[in-house]
């Protein structure tokens, strides 16, 4: 599935008054690891969030007392979504903090990151002169609980 057409697949729930939000999560994985350019996956993205905006503001889309964790999964499905997409072509496993650096930069601006954000504080740490505190991957790997 590519982003147009899971636009229009949630177009259609919708207008049926049902959106099928945690198919469309995976859906969204799916066509962004299939995405061929940058603003396919910038569309994906942006999709995630109004996807995930509106289930947050749906009463009765999540079960009751769900919401935080609800939240937490969609920390994580957005951060996977950037670490991904910094490792196209990253045939060595290891990301590059310059181009983490780029993709933060991007959400930033784009509103969907805040600027303190602890993936963009390490692209930063990671990009200056000073030198790193910590790991980048290991850092990165903890949040999706494999690594340190």
């Amino acid at each position: 599935m590519h982003a147009n057409e899971l636009i229009e697949s949630i177009e259609r729930q919708m207008a049926a008054g049902e959106l099928e939000w945690r198919q469309v999560r995976e859906d969204i994985h799916e066509a962004h690891k299939n995405a061929t350019t940058e603003a396919e996956r910038v569309l994906l993205l942006s999709i995630h969030k109004a996807v995930m905006d509106a289930v947050e503001r749906s009463e009765g889309a999540i079960i009751p007392g769900g919401m935080d964790d609800f939240r937490k999964v969609r920390e994580h499905d957005y951060r996977l979504l950037l670490v991904s997409e910094g490792m196209i072509g990253r045939a060595n496993g290891l990301m590059d903090p310059v181009v983490m650096r780029r993709i933060t930069d991007r959400e930033v601006t784009a509103g969907r990151m805040s600027p303190d954000d602890e993936l963009r504080t390490l692209a930063l740490q990671y990009t200056s002169s000073a030198p790193p505190k910590r790991d980048l991957m290991a850092r990165v790997k903890s949040w999706f609980g494999s690594g340190s």
